[in-house]
Protein backbone atom coordinates (compact mmCIF):
# COMPACT_ATOMS: atom_id res chain seq x y z
CA UNK A 1 0.00 0.00 0.00
CA UNK A 2 1.35 3.89 -0.42
CA UNK A 3 0.07 6.02 2.18
CA UNK A 4 -1.41 9.62 0.88
CA UNK A 5 -2.84 12.62 2.68
CA UNK A 6 -5.59 11.42 4.15
CA UNK A 7 -5.91 7.62 2.95
CA UNK A 8 -4.46 4.44 1.13
CA UNK A 9 -4.00 3.48 -1.92
CA UNK A 10 -2.66 -0.41 -3.61
CA UNK A 11 -0.45 0.23 -6.41
CA UNK A 12 -1.50 -2.32 -9.14
CA UNK A 13 1.68 -1.86 -11.71
CA UNK A 14 5.30 -4.21 -10.77
CA UNK A 15 7.36 -2.22 -13.69
CA UNK A 16 8.47 1.65 -12.83
CA UNK A 17 6.69 3.45 -15.59
CA UNK A 18 9.18 6.20 -15.66
CA UNK A 19 12.31 3.77 -16.39
CA UNK A 20 10.27 2.07 -19.63
CA UNK A 21 9.32 2.42 -22.64
CA UNK A 22 7.20 -0.70 -23.33
CA UNK A 23 3.84 -0.86 -23.37
CA UNK A 24 2.63 -2.65 -20.19
CA UNK A 25 0.16 -5.31 -20.64
CA UNK A 26 -2.84 -4.79 -18.20
CA UNK A 27 -5.28 -7.77 -19.23
CA UNK A 28 -8.25 -8.06 -21.41
CA UNK A 29 -6.48 -6.66 -24.66
CA UNK A 30 -5.74 -3.58 -23.02
CA UNK A 31 -1.88 -1.95 -22.71
CA UNK A 32 -0.31 1.26 -21.02
CA UNK A 33 2.20 3.35 -22.17
CA UNK A 34 4.13 6.20 -20.10
CA UNK A 35 4.64 9.11 -22.27
CA UNK A 36 7.24 11.82 -21.41
CA UNK A 37 6.42 15.40 -20.26
CA UNK A 38 8.46 18.05 -20.97
CA UNK A 39 7.74 18.84 -17.24
CA UNK A 40 9.43 17.26 -14.09
CA UNK A 41 5.95 16.42 -12.63
CA UNK A 42 4.63 14.58 -13.19
CA UNK A 43 6.93 13.51 -15.15
CA UNK A 44 5.33 11.52 -17.68
CA UNK A 45 1.36 10.65 -19.08
CA UNK A 46 -0.12 7.24 -18.67
CA UNK A 47 -1.61 6.64 -22.32
CA UNK A 48 -4.16 3.75 -22.70
CA UNK A 49 -4.48 1.67 -25.87
CA UNK A 50 -6.89 -0.75 -26.32
CA UNK A 51 -7.55 -3.64 -28.83
CA UNK A 52 -10.45 -4.67 -30.59
CA UNK A 53 -11.94 -8.39 -32.17
CA UNK A 54 -10.80 -6.93 -35.27
CA UNK A 55 -7.03 -6.05 -34.72
CA UNK A 56 -8.13 -2.76 -35.03
CA UNK A 57 -6.47 -0.07 -32.02
CA UNK A 58 -7.81 2.64 -29.83
CA UNK A 59 -6.39 5.01 -27.78
CA UNK A 60 -7.05 7.35 -25.14
CA UNK A 61 -5.07 9.97 -23.81
CA UNK A 62 -2.03 10.12 -26.24
CA UNK A 63 0.16 12.55 -24.55
CA UNK A 64 2.00 15.49 -26.00
CA UNK A 65 2.71 15.82 -29.48
CA UNK A 66 6.75 15.76 -29.61
CA UNK A 67 8.50 14.04 -31.89
CA UNK A 68 10.19 11.48 -29.26
CA UNK A 69 6.56 10.43 -27.89
CA UNK A 70 5.26 9.73 -31.64
CA UNK A 71 8.11 7.62 -31.90
CA UNK A 72 7.32 5.84 -28.63
CA UNK A 73 3.46 5.42 -29.47
CA UNK A 74 4.87 3.87 -33.24
CA UNK A 75 7.35 1.09 -31.26
CA UNK A 76 4.31 0.70 -28.85
CA UNK A 77 1.91 -0.45 -31.52
CA UNK A 78 5.12 -2.35 -33.39
CA UNK A 79 5.46 -4.26 -29.97
CA UNK A 80 1.67 -5.17 -30.49
CA UNK A 81 2.17 -6.51 -33.99
CA UNK A 82 0.18 -2.45 -35.24
CA UNK A 83 0.99 0.58 -36.69
CA UNK A 84 -0.48 3.51 -36.77
CA UNK A 85 -2.68 2.43 -39.67
CA UNK A 86 -4.53 0.11 -37.21
CA UNK A 87 -5.36 2.97 -34.65
CA UNK A 88 -9.38 3.06 -35.41
CA UNK A 89 -10.32 5.78 -32.95
CA UNK A 90 -8.39 8.46 -30.31
CA UNK A 91 -9.83 9.69 -27.14
CA UNK A 92 -9.09 12.33 -24.67
CA UNK A 93 -10.49 12.19 -21.13
CA UNK A 94 -9.97 16.71 -21.34
CA UNK A 95 -8.69 19.11 -23.16
CA UNK A 96 -4.95 19.36 -21.67
CA UNK A 97 -1.97 19.64 -24.38
CA UNK A 98 -0.36 16.52 -21.88
CA UNK A 99 -3.70 14.30 -23.00
CA UNK A 100 -4.29 15.02 -25.99
CA UNK A 101 -1.49 16.48 -28.07
CA UNK A 102 -0.84 13.51 -30.37
CA UNK A 103 -4.79 13.46 -31.18
CA UNK A 104 -4.81 15.68 -34.33
CA UNK A 105 -1.69 13.91 -35.77
CA UNK A 106 -3.33 10.45 -35.16
CA UNK A 107 -6.69 11.87 -36.47
CA UNK A 108 -4.76 12.87 -40.08
CA UNK A 109 -3.80 9.01 -40.27
CA UNK A 110 -7.33 7.95 -40.12
CA UNK A 111 -8.30 7.92 -36.31
CA UNK A 112 -11.81 8.83 -35.20
CA UNK A 113 -11.81 11.54 -32.44
CA UNK A 114 -14.16 11.32 -29.62
CA UNK A 115 -14.40 13.97 -27.21
CA UNK A 116 -16.84 14.87 -24.21
CA UNK A 117 -19.15 17.86 -25.32
CA UNK A 118 -18.89 19.87 -22.66
CA UNK A 119 -15.10 19.62 -23.09
CA UNK A 120 -15.28 20.61 -26.60
CA UNK A 121 -17.35 23.67 -25.90
CA UNK A 122 -14.63 24.95 -23.56
CA UNK A 123 -11.83 23.82 -26.35
CA UNK A 124 -13.22 25.89 -28.81
CA UNK A 125 -13.83 29.19 -26.40
CA UNK A 126 -9.90 28.49 -25.35
CA UNK A 127 -8.84 28.21 -29.49
CA UNK A 128 -11.39 31.04 -30.63
CA UNK A 129 -12.13 34.73 -29.62
CA UNK A 130 -14.80 33.56 -27.08
CA UNK A 131 -12.46 33.58 -24.41
CA UNK A 132 -9.81 37.13 -24.52
CA UNK A 133 -7.41 35.23 -21.86
CA UNK A 134 -4.97 38.35 -21.68
CA UNK A 135 -7.24 40.61 -20.89
CA UNK A 136 -9.33 38.39 -18.71
CA UNK A 137 -5.76 37.56 -16.77
CA UNK A 138 -4.90 41.26 -16.46
CA UNK A 139 -8.27 41.73 -15.29
CA UNK A 140 -7.68 39.43 -12.66
CA UNK A 141 -4.10 40.75 -11.27
CA UNK A 142 -5.83 43.97 -10.98
CA UNK A 143 -8.77 42.37 -8.82
CA UNK A 144 -6.45 39.79 -6.74
CA UNK A 145 -3.96 42.39 -5.87
CA UNK A 146 -1.45 40.79 -7.38
CA UNK A 147 1.78 43.08 -7.30
CA UNK A 148 2.70 44.89 -10.10
CA UNK A 149 6.07 43.30 -10.40
CA UNK A 150 4.35 39.30 -10.37
CA UNK A 151 2.01 40.47 -13.17
CA UNK A 152 3.74 39.77 -16.38
CA UNK A 153 5.05 36.26 -15.67
CA UNK A 154 1.28 35.33 -14.84
CA UNK A 155 0.06 37.04 -17.61
CA UNK A 156 2.88 35.23 -20.23
CA UNK A 157 1.82 32.01 -18.56
CA UNK A 158 -1.97 32.47 -19.26
CA UNK A 159 -0.50 33.13 -22.88
CA UNK A 160 1.54 29.99 -22.61
CA UNK A 161 -1.50 27.82 -21.81
CA UNK A 162 -3.86 29.38 -24.57
CA UNK A 163 -0.91 28.97 -27.36
CA UNK A 164 -0.94 25.06 -26.76
CA UNK A 165 -5.04 24.87 -27.85
CA UNK A 166 -5.55 24.19 -31.68
CA UNK A 167 -8.77 23.81 -33.55
CA UNK A 168 -10.15 20.20 -33.25
CA UNK A 169 -12.03 18.45 -35.77
CA UNK A 170 -13.96 15.93 -33.70
CA UNK A 171 -16.06 13.25 -35.10
CA UNK A 172 -17.94 12.44 -31.91
CA UNK A 173 -19.04 14.28 -28.98
CA UNK A 174 -20.62 12.54 -26.04
CA UNK A 175 -22.83 12.97 -23.23
CA UNK A 176 -22.94 11.96 -19.69
CA UNK A 177 -24.23 7.75 -19.79
CA UNK A 178 -23.63 7.00 -23.19
CA UNK A 179 -21.44 4.08 -24.45
CA UNK A 180 -18.16 4.76 -26.43
CA UNK A 181 -18.13 1.34 -28.47
CA UNK A 182 -14.69 -0.06 -29.76
CA UNK A 183 -15.87 -2.98 -31.60
CA UNK A 184 -16.96 -5.39 -28.97
CA UNK A 185 -15.67 -3.53 -25.99
CA UNK A 186 -17.87 -0.66 -24.48
CA UNK A 187 -16.51 2.04 -22.40
CA UNK A 188 -19.40 3.84 -20.42
CA UNK A 189 -19.04 7.93 -20.26
CA UNK A 190 -19.30 9.65 -17.01
CA UNK A 191 -18.67 13.54 -17.38
CA UNK A 192 -17.05 14.74 -14.46
CA UNK A 193 -16.66 18.13 -14.55
CA UNK A 194 -14.15 20.34 -12.10
CA UNK A 195 -10.95 19.77 -13.14
CA UNK A 196 -11.91 20.80 -16.55
CA UNK A 197 -15.52 21.98 -17.58
CA UNK A 198 -15.63 18.57 -19.50
CA UNK A 199 -13.79 15.77 -18.20
CA UNK A 200 -14.44 13.00 -18.30
CA UNK A 201 -13.72 9.45 -17.05
CA UNK A 202 -14.57 6.24 -18.90
CA UNK A 203 -16.22 2.81 -16.77
CA UNK A 204 -15.40 -0.45 -18.75
CA UNK A 205 -17.01 -2.94 -17.23
CA UNK A 206 -16.10 -6.27 -18.59
CA UNK A 207 -12.68 -5.56 -17.22
CA UNK A 208 -13.73 -3.94 -14.13
CA UNK A 209 -11.65 -0.83 -15.04
CA UNK A 210 -11.86 3.10 -14.74
CA UNK A 211 -9.97 5.24 -16.39
CA UNK A 212 -9.68 8.35 -14.72
CA UNK A 213 -7.75 10.93 -16.63
CA UNK A 214 -6.94 14.00 -14.18
CA UNK A 215 -10.02 13.44 -12.00
CA UNK A 216 -8.29 10.79 -9.66
CA UNK A 217 -4.97 10.44 -9.18
CA UNK A 218 -2.87 8.04 -6.50
CA UNK A 219 -1.11 10.56 -4.88
CA UNK A 220 -1.08 14.02 -6.56
CA UNK A 221 -4.13 15.94 -5.54
CA UNK A 222 -5.78 17.38 -8.62
CA UNK A 223 -6.51 20.92 -9.53
CA UNK A 224 -9.82 22.09 -10.48
CA UNK A 225 -10.58 25.10 -12.31
CA UNK A 226 -8.32 24.45 -15.15
CA UNK A 227 -10.52 24.49 -18.27
CA UNK A 228 -11.80 27.55 -19.24
CA UNK A 229 -14.85 30.01 -18.44
CA UNK A 230 -17.59 28.36 -16.30
CA UNK A 231 -21.11 29.36 -15.23
CA UNK A 232 -20.59 27.04 -12.24
CA UNK A 233 -18.20 26.81 -9.31
CA UNK A 234 -15.74 24.44 -10.02
CA UNK A 235 -14.76 23.67 -6.72
CA UNK A 236 -18.18 22.33 -6.02
CA UNK A 237 -18.55 20.57 -9.48
CA UNK A 238 -15.03 18.81 -8.80
CA UNK A 239 -16.21 17.80 -5.23
CA UNK A 240 -19.54 16.15 -6.75
CA UNK A 241 -17.89 14.65 -9.58
CA UNK A 242 -15.52 13.15 -6.31
CA UNK A 243 -17.93 11.68 -4.98
CA UNK A 244 -20.03 10.49 -8.18
CA UNK A 245 -17.28 8.22 -9.10
CA UNK A 246 -16.41 7.23 -5.33
CA UNK A 247 -20.02 5.79 -5.58
CA UNK A 248 -19.37 3.50 -8.23
CA UNK A 249 -17.50 0.50 -6.60
CA UNK A 250 -13.70 -1.34 -6.28
CA UNK A 251 -13.16 -0.61 -10.17
CA UNK A 252 -9.49 -0.96 -10.92
CA UNK A 253 -8.37 2.96 -10.98
CA UNK A 254 -6.37 3.51 -14.39
CA UNK A 255 -5.03 6.95 -14.02
CA UNK A 256 -3.31 9.61 -16.26
CA UNK A 257 -0.69 9.93 -14.79
CA UNK A 258 1.78 7.90 -11.68
CA UNK A 259 0.33 4.30 -11.70
CA UNK A 260 -2.48 2.29 -11.24
CA UNK A 261 -4.43 1.25 -8.31
CA UNK A 262 -7.13 0.19 -6.29
CA UNK A 263 -8.79 1.85 -3.38
CA UNK A 264 -10.98 4.34 -5.94
CA UNK A 265 -13.98 5.47 -3.10
CA UNK A 266 -10.81 6.11 -0.07
CA UNK A 267 -9.01 8.11 -2.93
CA UNK A 268 -11.79 10.27 -4.19
CA UNK A 269 -12.62 11.24 -0.42
CA UNK A 270 -9.10 12.35 0.79
CA UNK A 271 -8.84 14.25 -2.13
CA UNK A 272 -12.78 15.74 -1.41
CA UNK A 273 -11.10 16.35 2.40
CA UNK A 274 -7.78 17.97 1.07
CA UNK A 275 -10.09 20.72 -0.82
CA UNK A 276 -12.11 20.95 2.52
CA UNK A 277 -8.73 21.44 4.48
CA UNK A 278 -8.06 24.22 1.85
CA UNK A 279 -10.86 26.06 2.45
CA UNK A 280 -11.22 25.91 6.09
CA UNK A 281 -7.72 27.27 5.90
CA UNK A 282 -8.36 29.40 3.22
CA UNK A 283 -11.64 30.82 5.19
CA UNK A 284 -9.12 31.37 8.32
CA UNK A 285 -6.88 33.52 6.44
CA UNK A 286 -9.20 35.97 5.11
CA UNK A 287 -11.12 35.89 8.71
CA UNK A 288 -7.14 37.12 10.00
CA UNK A 289 -6.94 39.76 7.38
CA UNK A 290 -10.94 40.86 7.98
CA UNK A 291 -10.93 40.80 4.31
CA UNK A 292 -7.93 41.24 2.05
CA UNK A 293 -6.75 40.68 -1.40
CA UNK A 294 -6.78 36.87 -3.17
CA UNK A 295 -3.04 37.58 -3.07
CA UNK A 296 -2.96 38.09 0.88
CA UNK A 297 -4.79 34.94 1.24
CA UNK A 298 -3.01 33.30 -1.03
CA UNK A 299 0.20 34.63 0.63
CA UNK A 300 -1.15 33.03 4.12
CA UNK A 301 -2.04 29.33 3.03
CA UNK A 302 0.28 26.59 3.15
CA UNK A 303 1.61 25.42 -0.37
CA UNK A 304 3.90 22.45 -0.67
CA UNK A 305 6.91 24.72 -2.23
CA UNK A 306 6.24 27.20 -0.61
CA UNK A 307 4.28 30.74 -1.28
CA UNK A 308 7.26 32.02 -2.11
CA UNK A 309 8.38 29.59 -3.93
CA UNK A 310 5.48 29.70 -6.49
CA UNK A 311 6.35 31.24 -9.98
CA UNK A 312 4.90 31.71 -13.40
CA UNK A 313 1.73 28.83 -14.12
CA UNK A 314 2.11 27.55 -10.82
CA UNK A 315 1.22 30.80 -9.04
CA UNK A 316 -1.49 31.45 -11.84
CA UNK A 317 -3.29 28.47 -10.91
CA UNK A 318 -2.54 28.92 -7.58
CA UNK A 319 -4.17 32.31 -7.50
CA UNK A 320 -7.10 30.98 -9.80
CA UNK A 321 -8.05 28.09 -6.97
CA UNK A 322 -7.99 30.55 -3.86
CA UNK A 323 -10.66 33.05 -5.62
CA UNK A 324 -12.84 29.31 -6.67
CA UNK A 325 -12.48 28.81 -2.85
CA UNK A 326 -13.13 32.05 -2.00
CA UNK A 327 -16.11 32.37 -4.43
CA UNK A 328 -17.62 29.44 -2.58
CA UNK A 329 -17.41 30.35 1.00
CA UNK A 330 -19.44 33.75 0.18
CA UNK A 331 -21.85 31.29 -1.52
CA UNK A 332 -21.85 29.12 1.27
CA UNK A 333 -22.76 31.99 3.44
CA UNK A 334 -25.08 33.29 1.48
CA UNK A 335 -26.80 29.86 2.21
CA UNK A 336 -25.91 29.92 6.23
CA UNK A 337 -24.00 26.83 5.31
CA UNK A 338 -20.36 26.18 5.98
CA UNK A 339 -17.19 23.31 5.74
Amino acid sequence: MVATEGGLVIPLDAVDFATTAEPQPLGGGQWALALPLPTRSPAYTLCYIFEDEDRGVHILDPGWDTEENEKLLEQALAVLGRSFRDVRTVIATHLHHDHLGLLSDLQRMGAQVVLSAPEHIAHELLVGDGWPILSQQSDANERRGVPVERRAEIEAAALQTAARARPLAVDRLVEHGEVIRLGHRELRVHITPGHTTGHMCLVDDATGRIFTGDHVLPTIHPGFGLGGPSSTNPLEDYLASLAEVGALGDLEVCAGHEFRFRGLADRAEAIARHHDRRGLQIRAARDELGGGTVWEVASRVTWSSGFERLGNNSLRIALNQVSIHLDRIDAQDARGVGY
